[in-house]
C-alpha cells in the first residue's frame, strides 16, 4: 500500500525512543518493500534509502519480490533466517498474504520483547476489491490478549494527515511486545480471525 510521506515523523520518533531505550542501533523490519509517498528529498521513493541514511538504524524489508532490496521472503511461510528486530511495520501488506496465521507468526518472532509492532491495514467496509481480509479494532484487541502485547494506540481513521482524501477508513495499531511469548496457535487465531472480512466468505 506505500507509507505516505507524512507518516515518516512518526516513524522517526518511534526510531529515536527505540534509540534511548536500548541503547544501541535499531533494526527496522518492513513488510513489504515499501515507498514513500510523495518522494523525500535526497532519497526518493524508496523507504530502505531513507532510513537506512539516518545514524544508528538498520533497514530490513522482507517481500516475496525480492526488489529494491528486499530479502526474497514469502510472509506466508515460517522465517527462520532473519534476525529479529526492534520496530516491525505492515503497512498494507498483511492483507494480502494467503496464510494469514503464518504471517502473523512471523510478525510475532521477528520483533523483539520491548519492541513495537505498527500495523496500517484496510477496515472493513473500506477499499473493496483491495485485498484479501479487512480488518476492525476487535482483531488487534483479541491479537494482543494472546500474544502479550500492549495496546498503545489502537483507532480507525480516515481522517488526513495519514490519509489522501479518498474517504478509506484503515486500522491503526501500535503494540509494544511485552515478552518473549510462545505466538498463539493456529486454533486460537482462527477464532481471532472471525471478527475479519475474509473474501468470499
Amino acid at each position: 500500500m506505500g507509507i505516505y510521506q507524512k507518516f515518516v515523523p512518526f516513524l522517526d520518533q518511534l526510531l529515536d525512543d527505540l534509540r534511548k531505550q536500548f541503547n544501541e542501533n535499531i533494526r527496522m523490519i518492513e513488510l513489504g518493500n515499501q515507498n514513500i509517498y510523495p518522494p523525500m528529498p535526497h532519497t526518493g521513493n524508496i523507504s530502505k534509502l531513507y532510513f537506512n541514511q539516518q545514524d544508528g538504524v538498520e533497514h530490513i524489508s522482507l517481500d516475496w519480490n525480492g526488489r529494491e532490496g528486499a530479502l526474497m521472503k514469502d510472509l506466508g511461510i515460517p522465517i527462520t533466517d532473519v534476525d529479529p528486530g526492534h520496530l516491525i511495520t505492515n503497512f498494507g501488506t498483511s492483507e494480502h498474504v494467503y496464510n494469514h496465521y503464518r504471517c502473523f507468526e512471523n510478525i510475532h518472532n521477528l520483533c523483539i520483547p520491548g519492541g513495537y509492532v505498527f500495523h496500517f491495514v484496510p477496515a472493513i467496509g473500506s477499499w473493496p476489491g483491495h485485498c484479501l481480509r479487512w480488518y476492525g479494532e476487535k482483531f488487534f484487541i483479541e491479537l494482543a490478549k494472546a500474544s502479550d502485547y500492549e495496546i498503545v494506540e489502537l483507532y480507525s481513521t480516515s481522517e488526513e494527515p495519514y490519509i489522501p482524501a479518498t474517504h478509506q477508513q484503515m486500522v491503526w495499531c501500535l503494540f509494544r511486545k511485552i515478552k518473549n511469548s510462545p505466538f498463539c496457535d493456529d486454533e486460537k487465531f482462527a477464532s481471532i480471525e472471525k471478527s475479519l472480512h475474509i473474501l468470499n466468505k
